[in-house]
């Protein structure tokens, strides 16, 4: 796995992105500080990998490092860290996850409605309520 990791740096963004993708197929959790830190790479496709990859792989302490990704120049990149956040969040990052509602993006709009339909409580319902009528 190591010599894996070591390809996070290599110059060619494709190596890097099949080396994101495999440690997401390995299932390898140790490694998602490693992985958090391609969300800074300057391949949109690399750090969306990542951000899937955290997504799938990452727990509640991780949900700060993929809400900071909701404001990514990269449409993908947000909606996948949304997601990420739908998945491994909980109630207190609804609020969060509402204001991606105005994102100028519509797959990102629909991944924070998703998520907040299974993060949210009953207080969350008229939001949802308005948003589906938009």
């Amino acid at each position: 796995m190591p010599e894996l990791i070591k390809q996070f740096e290599d110059d060619d963004e494709d190596v890097r992105l099949a080396a994101v993708e495999a440690v997401g197929k390995l299932g390898s959790k140790e490694h998602v500080p490693e992985l958090i830190k391609r969300f800074e790479d300057k391949d949109g496709d690399v750090h969306r990998a990542a951000v899937e990859v955290v997504g799938k792989l990452g727990s509640k302490e991780h949900v700060p490092e993929l809400i900071k990704r909701f404001e990514d120049d990269v449409e993908d990149v947000r909606r996948a860290a949304v997601e990420a956040v739908g998945k491994l969040g909980s109630k207190e990052h609804v609020p969060e996850l509402i204001k991606r509602f105005e994102d100028d993006d519509e797959d990102v709009r629909r991944a924070a409605v998703e998520a907040v339909g299974k993060l949210g409580s009953k207080e969350h319902v008229p939001e949802l309520i308005k948003r589906f009528k938009d």
